[in-house]
């Protein structure tokens, strides 16, 4: 389509200029917003202003990830930018265009919004990739400068929801500035320099329990996948996975807290730290030894020496509880977590504590 003599739209790949004979891309198109200026270099967007509102014809193109409004922004921006572009627009279709353009991008960021309501694990793998951001190495991944952080599990995939979530509220703020080029343009720079230190990652507090709930469902999940072909495990043995890799990589995450200077990404240490938790309390048979409990032949509750020949037992399988607690009964008696494995409402710490001695006095 020949919008002028030295403008062309594809449909299928955006508004072009010629210039010598040479096609040159100025946006591509996908969604709404190069339709739209190519309405208004047409001369026919203000004619149409109340029948788009009407028909909402902008809705048509589907929404499938949740950054199409970033691209769009940068559509806006270079459209915006074009000399070319600018010389053949009136006033009367550029003040309408702002109008829609409003609209439609408020419109693309509900819809986004809603399809991470629905699903947070869209965010918790690299979502947003900003144009322009390259890693330095130039494999064109920006995701590189983060990647090498030795963190892992829990932690780097908050860290990958937190980087889409500063985005997105960077990418809100600007609608509702006065003077929408400008506000996109600082959307465009602002998004960039997430890439380029940890700091400008804003790590909302009040998403954090949600944040974890959405982890531990999307993890079991892909746990449960990855180990789909071994049809003797448990869900018990799927989690005791899960919070092996977890405790391996939040002590990694610990050890390299000082040593690389990672102290404003601290509180998704802190917060791996609960998640691991969770998991404990949520999963009673869960064990720090790397090895699941097997629920039966648990001692009965307020039988002393059931419980020390269950914690010989448990021992001998590489579980000790007991040094799991630095060998301090009173902390073993007091850990709730330990009461909800074995089923126990309370534990007498001195009755434990004297049947021990008197075990080991036999010894």
């Amino acid at each position: 389509m020949q919008i002028t003599e030295n403008l062309i739209f594809y449909p299928e790949r955006g508004l072009f200029c010629l210039t010598d004979g040479k096609e040159s891309c100025i946006a591509g198109t996908g969604g709404y917003v190069t339709p739209l200026f190519v309405a208004a270099l047409s001369g026919q967007l203000a004619d149409k202003y109340q029948q788009l509102l009407k028909s909402k014809e902008w809705q048509i193109p589907p929404v499938k990830t949740t950054f199409v409004s970033f691209t769009e922004i940068c559509h806006f921006v270079s459209l915006s930018e074009n000399e070319l572009v600018q010389s053949y627009m009136s006033e009367e279709q550029k003040e309408v265009l702002d109008k829609l353009i409003r609209i439609y991008l408020q419109w693309v960021i509900d819809q986004e919004d809603e399809m991470v309501r629905i699903n947070p694990s869209v965010w918790l793998e690299p979502a947003f990739y900003p144009i322009g951001v390259y890693a330095e190495s130039e494999d064109f991944d920006p995701y590189n400068r983060y990647d090498s952080i030795p963190i892992g599990g829990f932690a780097r995939s908050a860290l990958y929801f937190f980087i889409a979530n500063t985005a997105k509220n960077i990418i809100k703020s600007a609608i509702q500035e006065d003077d929408l080029l400008t506000a996109c343009k600082n959307v465009i720079e602002k998004c960039k320099a997430i890439f380029d230190d940890w700091d400008n990652i804003i790590l909302q507090r009040g998403m954090f329990r949600g944040l974890l709930d959405a982890y531990l469902n999307w993890r079991f999940y892909q746990t449960e996948t990855k180990l789909a072909y071994d049809i003797s495990l448990s869900n018990d043995d799927i989690w005791q996975q899960i919070f092996n890799e977890e405790m391996r990589a939040h002590a990694l995450f610990d050890k390299n807290m000082d040593t690389l200077r990672l102290y404003s990404l601290r509180p998704l240490l802190d917060l791996q730290g609960e998640l691991i938790k969770r998991i404990q309390k949520d999963h009673p048979y869960i064990s720090t030894s790397a090895k699941a409990i097997v629920p039966m032949n648990l001692p009965r509750e307020g039988d002393v020496q059931a419980l020390i020949r269950w914690l010989d037992a448990e021992a001998k399988e590489g579980r000790d509880h007991l040094a799991d607690h630095d060998g301090n009964v009173e902390a073993l008696c007091d850990d709730a977590i330990f009461r909800k494995k074995i089923g126990w409402y309370k534990i007498k710490a001195n009755s434990l504590r004297t049947a021990l001695r008197r075990k080991n006095t036999r010894k």
